[in-house]
């Protein structure tokens, strides 16, 4: 793991929590980890535009915006057709963006 990563605090919000987020359980859990450690990245399959990245990224910075020290991070799938070849889906989907995303936001 990078020393980067070591020595910063996360805190991982399943998607389950989050699938919960409309019937308003969830949502403290989001903005503590937020007031914790001043950060939020989100991380989604579907693609960045019209996604539930979206909202939790406009609620956290209306509920939690003194508490950030970088701003929302929104890492998604590539705004495309989906690919139906295994290489080219490895490419569209977010995950093999993530890390350098998350290295980025803790740098802030």
């Amino acid at each position: 793991m990078p020393r980067l990563i070591e020595e910063k605090m996360l805190i991982l919000i399943r998607q389950g929590k989050v699938s919960k987020w409309f019937s308003g359980i969830g949502q403290e859990d989001i903005y503590a980890s937020v007031m914790k450690t001043g950060r939020a990245i989100i991380l989604q399959e579907d693609s960045l535009f019209w996604g539930i990245a979206s909202d939790i990224s406009a609620l956290i910075m209306e509920n939690c915006f003194p508490h950030l020290d970088a701003p929302v991070r929104r890492v998604a799938s590539l705004d495309s057709p989906i690919p139906f070849t295994k290489t080219l889906e490895e490419q569209y989907l977010p995950k093999g963006r993530f890390e350098n995303e998350l290295l980025e936001l803790l740098k802030y």
